[in-house]
């Protein structure tokens, strides 16, 4: 008899962010641990007929609570994944529900600001938060430095990063110099918003291309994904003064995936205060790229300076500007940091990481794990 698993997650569509690593997860349970997965997807998408987040989050509640009555004997573990918001309010109350009914039970938390987050709860509201989600079999993280700081509280708690399917999939750098037009391509991929940098990163392109000038050397740069509303007027205002630079809006994830290798180098000045793991790194980072970020959250812990990327701090327009102007001056600089980027990418690969989540929930990877 087949395992059975409910995944209750951020599941496509949309097919981005957080639901990403959730459907390369069922993909895998049912692939190669031949286990029957149900998924309840919490993405609000899902629900688009509700539009308050009060009444989306008690309607979840209530449907995700009558679905379980109704078939709880079929589970035999429950997967929860969520951010922030969603593990100290749902994700706590349904570990509770379901750790009670004696299923086995793992929480994964999305991002890397956990314990702020829930420091920042009432001490009352903290108490029952920890009491509920230390119910669960594990407390997954994605980062060292969130397990280390809530080590004390949780006694469940495990470091297991992101995974991506994007080391197999990736293809060869189409080039490992400048294009054929001549110019270094960068890259940039994620939301565009105020606190990924984007207004530092076009600044600082701009200066670095004026200083590019005297080496004869030009530069693009390549934006993809979707505008935040609260930043749309600012961002077009930036564009529309600005050359060399083309926006993509949203694109697929999967012609993303294949797109990256035609660039040289991706830029990430982000300053979002819940960063962990971003994908988009490890994804550049499967590709060959060199990668340009920032000390922010969780990134230092993926991205060593001069190693396999350069780092420099958040809002500096001036030492983005210079990692720029580095990287599109130094063909070897460019190819060293790709090639390491790549070997670094490894430990992120669903085949290292996901028989590693599955034995958490007590399954096995049956079928045989291609290389």
């Amino acid at each position: 008899m087949a395992d059975r698993i409910l995944v209750i997650s951020p599941y496509p569509p949309p097919y981005h962010g957080t639901s990403i690593p959730s459907k390369l997860f069922v993909e895998f349970l049912r692939e190669r641990c031949g286990a029957e997965v149900t998924v309840i997807n919490t993405h609000p998408s899902g629900k688009p007929w509700i539009h308050s987040h009060a009444l989306r989050a008690i309607a979840f509640s209530v449907l995700t609570s009558v679905r379980v009555i109704k078939t709880i004997s079929l589970y035999h573990t429950v997967f929860i994944s969520g951010s922030n918001r969603f593990i100290v309010t749902l994700g706590a109350f349904h570990t509770l529900l379901f750790s009670l009914l004696g299923k086995r039970v793992v929480v994964y938390i999305h991002g890397g600001a956990f314990d702020n987050y829930y420091r920042s709860l009432n001490p009352l509201f903290r108490f029952a938060i920890r009491l509920f989600l230390n119910r669960a079999k594990n407390l997954v993280v994605q980062t060292k430095w969130l397990y280390q700081s809530l080590f004390e509280e949780f006694r469940n708690i495990v470091m297991l990063p992101l995974w991506t399917n994007a080391i197999a999939s990736a293809k060869p750098k189409i080039a490992l110099t400048a294009s054929d037009d001549g110019a270094v391509r960068f890259v940039y991929v994620g939301e565009v918003r105020r606190e990924k940098g984007i207004q530092e990163l076009i600044h600082a392109f701009r200066r670095a291309r004026h200083t590019l000038q005297s080496h004869h050397i030009s530069i693009t740069l390549d934006i993809f994904g979707p505008t935040k509303s609260d930043f749309h007027d600012t961002f077009y205002d930036l564009l529309n003064s600005s050359e060399h630079i083309t926006y993509h809006g949203y694109v697929d994830h999967a012609v993303l995936i294949e797109q990256l290798g035609h660039f040289d180098a991706l830029v990430l000045p982000t300053y979002f205060p819940t960063e962990g793991y971003p994908g988009v790194l490890v994804e550049a980072m499967a590709a060959g790229l060199a990668i340009i970020t920032t000390r922010c959250g969780a990134i230092p812990e993926i991205v060593s300076h001069e190693e396999n990327g350069l780092l420099c701090d958040p809002g500096d327009v001036n030492g983005l500007a210079e990692h720029l102007v580095r990287i599109a001056l130094d063909d070897q600089l460019r190819r060293r940091l790709g090639e390491k980027a790549r070997e670094v990418a490894r430990q992120f690969d669903v085949n290292v990481v996901l028989p590693r989540l599955c034995a958490l929930c007590g399954l096995k990877v049956r079928m045989p794990v291609q290389r």
